[in-house]
């Protein structure tokens, strides 16, 4: 099941390193997903597809950051949105990303509201069978699957 992003919480966010880092690194082409993870996998010094602290740091450094130990710990808890003392690569892109703007932000709960049928906040399978038509789907039209 999904829940509808209006019950998602929000990180407080260190907003004026966030912003000076986001520039830097998109002036080092961390444009689009292909772009972050390029500089992801530069800053995974032991390819464990995650990024410690130290990995974080000098990952930063390498890229034109000069930060001092608060504006690390802030922004490095920012990315670490588990709390595990490691950013994947998920938790990195969606730091990166930011929020939503109001017009997809709009979209998305117009597609929650035409997918979720009977009014509760969630879309699940039920929902999912009542909301979309397989009968003219190439797979159902020639019996490789089922409406299922």
């Amino acid at each position: 099941m999904f829940k509808t992003p209006d019950n998602f919480a929000q990180k407080v966010k260190p907003n004026s390193v966030l912003v000076k880092v986001k520039a830097e690194l998109m002036r080092r082409g961390a444009h689009g997903i292909r772009g972050c993870g390029i500089i992801f996998r530069r800053m995974d010094d032991n390819g464990d597809k995650h990024l410690d602290k130290y990995e974080f740091q000098w990952g930063l450094r390498e890229n034109g950051h000069v930060l001092n130990p608060k504006e690390m710990d802030e922004l490095f808890a920012f990315f670490d949105e588990n709390a595990d003392g490691r950013i994947s690569y998920n938790e990195f892109l969606k730091a990166l990303r930011g929020d939503l703007n109001e017009r997809r932000l709009g979209l998305i709960k117009l597609a929650y509201a035409k997918l979720d049928k009977n009014g509760d906040e969630t879309v699940n399978l039920m929902d999912m069978k009542l909301a979309y038509d397989v009968s003219k789907h190439p797979n159902f039209i020639d019996r490789s699957k089922t409406a299922d």
